[in-house]
């Protein structure tokens, strides 16, 4: 991450040799820690952008909030109002179909609006619901600042993932942008004792007024999550990556070796 913060880009085509990779995770969850241990292991250099809003608190950032309480949630009535209509959970089939409805609608809020709608779904469950979800599946669980602290003297880069994991939609005034930048920079140096020039946007999302911002606030680079590979000619401030949720491993190894077609 050094290396491509100080513009350390390779140029012409990929190839072993010519070429660094570095594997990233984004919002901060648990089972990095499993990741940690394994990449250490091979030697290989990874970072980890957290949303630092969630970190230690035992509850996950909103998006698998959201994802928990509809697709696996108890709502006291058995449906849910939102988004306008009243959406049953009775089956596997209802709750993904009100999931995949309303996901969409949520990214696109402004921070206002999705709190309060977020706070209207959850009054719809009993009180703890969430946790009680966490503890059920535990993958949703989140890092701690002791887990990253240690990682960080691992030789792992912690990055940005704002703090509320708010999207960096054309709905979200700057005030918030601001904060979202800014605080989680801060908390990340004022916890780990280390600088933080490094983000990933929250779901992938940006905005030439997130551009501007994080130049603004001193970030160096900046990760989408657009598909590509991070060559002289990006912003480093917009710099693609690829997705990897569930790659068989022959993709993988093909991908390092310079062989997969992009």
């Amino acid at each position: 991450m050094d290396e491509l913060e100080a513009g350390e880009v390779p140029s012409g085509p990929w190839h072993p040799g010519r070429s660094t990779v570095v594997i990233t995770f984004d919002d901060g969850y648990s089972n990095n820690l499993e990741a940690a241990s394994m990449l250490e292991a091979a030697g290989l250099p990874w970072a980890v952008f957290v949303s630092t809003g969630a970190i230690g608190t035992g509850v996950p950032i909103w998006t698998n909030t959201l994802a928990m309480l509809l697709l696996h949630g108890r709502p006291r009535s058995g449906t849910v109002d939102l988004a306008g209509k009243c959406w049953p959970l009775a089956s596997r089939e209802d709750r993904l179909a009100c999931f995949n409805s309303v996901r969409g609608g949520f990214k696109t809020l402004a921070r206002a609006t999705r709190l309060a709608a977020m706070d209207d779904l959850a009054g719809q469950f009993d009180d703890g619901e969430v946790e009680r979800l966490v503890v059920d599946i535990p993958s949703m669980s989140m890092l701690s600042w002791e887990d990253l602290d240690e990682m960080s003297r691992s030789g792992v880069t912690v990055g940005s993932h704002g703090v509320h994991h708010e999207l960096h939609n054309p709905a979200q005034p700057d005030d918030v942008l601001r904060d979202e930048l800014k605080g989680s920079r801060d908390d990340i140096v004022r916890r780990l004792q280390v600088r933080c020039t490094t983000l990933a946007y929250p779901n992938g999302d940006y905005t030439s007024r997130s551009i501007e911002l994080a130049d603004e606030i001193g970030y160096r680079t900046a990760f989408t999550t657009e598909d590509g590979l991070a060559t002289p000619d990006r912003r480093m401030l917009a710099l693609p990556r690829i997705s990897a949720p569930g790659t068989e491993s022959g993709f993988i190894r093909a991908l390092l070796a310079g062989t997969a077609a992009r």
